[in-house]
């Protein structure tokens, strides 16, 4: 049984890093001001900031948005796509002879498939 002591103790969340900034006084004070509007921390304050920020970097740099006619052509090419050139077929043919011999069939298909007789699952 544990005794009053123990059970009293919250448990304290582990930190899994530290960051450490070093910033003019100035900037340490306007982060200081929003932390306490914020309702939060400044440690906290800086934490979720940078994770916001994060966010809106990684979501432009890893989002293409295309217009109407745009997406109608990207989908157009996914439902016919063109024939494998002759440079495809010979970049792929080298890979598979200098490291992967499994790529051999699926060379094989490419460069012997009839145009236009792929099918194209929409789920």
């Amino acid at each position: 049984m544990q005794s009053a002591k123990a059970q009293e103790s919250p448990v304290k969340p582990v930190a899994d890093d530290h960051i450490t900034a070093i910033i003019p006084n100035a900037k340490r004070t306007i982060n200081e001001r929003a932390a306490a509007v914020y309702g939060a921390t400044l440690n906290q304050f800086i934490v979720q900031s940078a994770l916001d920020r994060a966010g809106q970097i990684l979501e432009r740099e890893e989002t293409m948005r295309l217009s109407e006619r745009d997406s109608r052509t990207f989908l157009a090419a996914l439902d016919s796509p063109p024939d494998p050139s002759q440079k495809l077929i010979e970049v792929l043919k080298a890979h598979s002879n200098s490291s992967n011999a499994d790529c051999s069939a699926f060379i094989f298909s490419i460069s012997r498939t009839p145009r236009g007789s792929a099918q194209t699952r929409r789920r």
